[in-house]
């Protein structure tokens, strides 16, 4: 951790002696920050521009770190509200009667590899469909704890919580999550969605 503040310090600084750039930070964490947009909800489509938006928005803003969290940890809370801004402007544009194809391929997590069979694909899209439906701080949760296969402790250094408060909110959101697949469940099952 201390490294990399150093290293973020280094960048901050107005006379960088050191000639250390913003490219390291970038290139350490890049994939962690590409994972993270993908897991809480952006756009596949837009991965590109999401993950250039956190960097952009973290090389404005490293003036301000100061210093009292990792940089992995002050860049997951930019991506989480990269990603919830973008989530904004996609339920902004169903709302304006985008098409309804275009909506519902945006919602989607990440696309399978097309020699996984039919069951397996339908599986990660009634998870990712499931995910979608839970508000930020339970999706937030269940992406780093589950997916991302985070310790307690790490995630709620991300999220910027006490460990206990994690735990709450972890036994909440997978309640979330399990009452939102019923609910799903039950629907498919009457044939309406």
């Amino acid at each position: 951790m201390e490294a990399e503040t150093e290293l973020l310090a280094a960048v901050a600084a107005p006379n960088d002696d050191q000639g250390v750039g913003f490219e390291e930070i970038y290139w350490r964490h890049v994939q962690s920050v590409s994972r993270w947009i993908i897991r809480l909800g952006g756009n596949r489509e837009d991965l590109e521009d999401l993950v250039q938006e956190v960097f952009a928005t973290a090389q404005r803003r490293i003036p301000a770190f100061r210093g009292e969290s990792q940089v992995s940890t002050w860049l997951f809370g930019i991506a989480s509200k990269v990603v919830s801004q973008e989530r904004r402007r996609r339920r902004w544009r169903s709302w304006l009667r985008v098409e309804g194809r275009q909506l519902a391929r945006d919602f989607r997590g990440p696309v399978p590899a097309p020699d996984q069979d039919l069951e397996q694909q339908q599986t990660i899209d009634r998870f990712y469909r499931i995910l979608d439906t839970l508000s930020r701080p339970h999706r937030e949760v269940l992406v780093l704890f589950e997916l991302e296969g985070l310790s307690g402790q790490r995630v709620a250094e991300l999220l910027g919580i006490k460990v206990a408060s994690l735990w709450v909110r972890l036994h909440r959101a997978r309640a979330k999550f399990l009452e939102s697949a019923e609910k799903l469940e039950r629907r498919e099952s009457r044939g309406t969605r």
